[in-house]
């Protein structure tokens, strides 16, 4: 069976004893083999590549020359050889589409795959996290997408339903994403004909447009866009003076270059953000597009920052922590604005954000991006601090408010304002390094559930953290025995979403 000719039917010979009713398995289109295929050449093209790079810095550019010219009398083996390959493995890729298919019943989502190793992934409905789709370039070339499925249960993968038809990928994330919601209401789930491509999306409403211009100049004023250009310039002058094929060594220190930053550059380009009815959709990518729910209420944390080189532009960009993404830094999955002006970060934050828990809050968010030392809300880091935040110490403060943590850092390369939810961390912890315990320093950390950066404020006077860590342990008590959060009805009605 195949969702290209009819989704409702399976094959029952080929299917294995399983909990699940055979008429509810649903396997992937074809397509999904040769995208299999293809990513093998794009591998074998990579492997060509580093391996030169591999002769070149061991053995010279001679060498190179030598393998190049050796290579050109048996091209015609080579290229039968590498055919073959991708022949044995465009059957091998047939033979376990075969075996790999998926099912949505009342107790989850299942996906059975392999071939001599079977693997058997079960995700319940009230475990799952988000839904969003993906396409690389095979698969928007084709019209097909992939749907991710993330869980935050432990121990549980997540699973990745694809390739499929976009029509599909729609209506598969909608009812993925209602039966969900329903399992935590304690519902039972409903999935309609999602196999028709039936589903009602949701009508989205666009708040955030990323202009290309902008996303040039930035990349241009990164680290690795500098260094691009310096390498650039470099090796051209390299290729002036010297003879022969000196330069090449220079042209991969400029190709590694480019392609940090081709890579930042397409992962981000195009990005657009809406306001759905289940959270903030966004949409990004140039070769591969990628789309994702992050809905508020599951939002953990929120980082705006400003890498320095842009502080003349005033641009900031805004990224969230949440139990999916697991990270809170300028490569994670869930940046949401990868540049914005102050007033679209702050219309953002609003948008997750129901509230910062003070009384002037317009006051609080300016002292909170730009503010330096101490006041009423924040507390300082203490002037020996500068031995070891010698750049950015007088910006360093924390703040407790009604509802958030507010951590205030400035480093050489960026400063940045983290919001982290009192309902949301684990546990809190205060370390000292050798250095600040000389120092009578020590630093507050926010301990996070399955994450890999935790949010962190370091170099505070020793008898703050203590006081510190006491006002937030108490906070944190507070804002989950009062279980407000904002439900997801509540946040359509605050933000306009019908």
């Amino acid at each position: 069976m195949s969702l290209e000719s009819d989704p409702a039917q399976l094959d029952q010979s080929d299917a294995p004893h399983s909990a699940v009713p055979d008429t509810q398995w649903h396997r992937f289109t074809k397509a999904t083999v040769l995208g299999d295929a293809l990513k093998l050449v794009g591998f074998l093209g990579l492997a060509v590549f580093y391996g030169a790079k591999q002769i070149l810095e061991n053995d010279g550019i001679d060498e190179l020359r030598d393998s190049v010219s050796g290579i050109s009398s048996f091209i015609l083996i080579i290229l039968a050889a590498v055919a073959a390959f991708v022949l044995i493995v465009t059957v091998f890729s047939a033979i376990t589409w075969r075996f790999k298919r998926f099912a949505l019943v009342p107790d989850g989502i299942h996906l059975q795959s392999g071939v001599f190793i079977k693997q058997h992934v079960h995700v319940r409905w009230d475990r799952v996290q988000s839904v969003d789709i993906s396409q690389n370039l095979v698969a928007r070339v084709l019209n097909q997408g992939s749907v991710a499925v993330e869980s935050g249960a432990a121990g549980t993968d997540d699973v990745e339903l694809g390739l499929l038809t976009m029509k599909h990928c729609e209506a598969l994330r909608q009812v993925i994403m209602e039966a969900s919601a329903a399992a935590r209401l304690g519902k039972d789930p409903e999935f309609g004909d999602w196999t028709k491509g039936s589903a009602v999306t949701a009508q989205e409403f666009p708040i955030y447009a990323l202009e290309t211009r902008r996303l040039v100049l930035t990349t241009l004023y990164s680290v690795s866009g500098i260094a691009g250009i310096f390498s650039l310039a470099g090796t051209l002058l390299v290729g002036l003076v010297l003879d022969g094929f000196a330069w090449i060594p220079f042209l991969f220190v400029v190709l590694g270059s480019a392609w940090s930053s081709i890579k930042k550059l397409a992962k981000t380009w195009g990005t657009k953000v809406f306001l759905a009815s289940n959270g903030v959709r966004i949409r990004s990518g140039l070769v591969s597009t990628f789309a994702q729910t992050v809905a508020p209420g599951r939002v953990h944390a929120i980082e705006i920052n400003q890498p320095r080189m842009w502080r003349r532009l005033g641009w900031w960009r805004l990224s969230v922590l949440t139990l999916a993404t697991g990270e809170v830094n300028d490569d994670a999955d869930a940046l949401v604005i990868p540049v914005g002006t102050r007033e679209e970060v702050e219309r953002m934050l609003w948008v997750i954000l129901p509230d910062l828990g003070v009384d002037d809050a317009q006051a609080f968010l300016e002292e909170a991006f730009a503010g330096s030392g101490g006041s009423v809300a924040f507390t300082p880091a203490p002037e020996q601090s500068k031995w070891l935040d010698p750049v950015g110490w007088r910006s360093n403060a924390i703040a407790l408010t009604r509802t958030v943590a507010v951590l205030r850092w400035s480093g050489f390369w960026r400063r940045s304002t983290k919001f982290v939810l009192h309902d949301h961390y684990q546990s809190l912890a205060l370390s000292q390094g050798p250095l600040e315990r000389h120092l009578e320093l020590a630093s507050l950390r926010f301990c996070m559930v399955n994450v890999a950066v935790i949010p962190i404020q370091s170099h505070l006077r020793l008898d703050d953290a203590v006081r510190l860590i006491g006002n937030e342990s108490v906070a944190g008590k507070v804002r989950r025995a009062a279980a407000d959060r904002e439900s997801i009805e509540a946040w359509r009605l605050r933000v306009g979403v019908h």
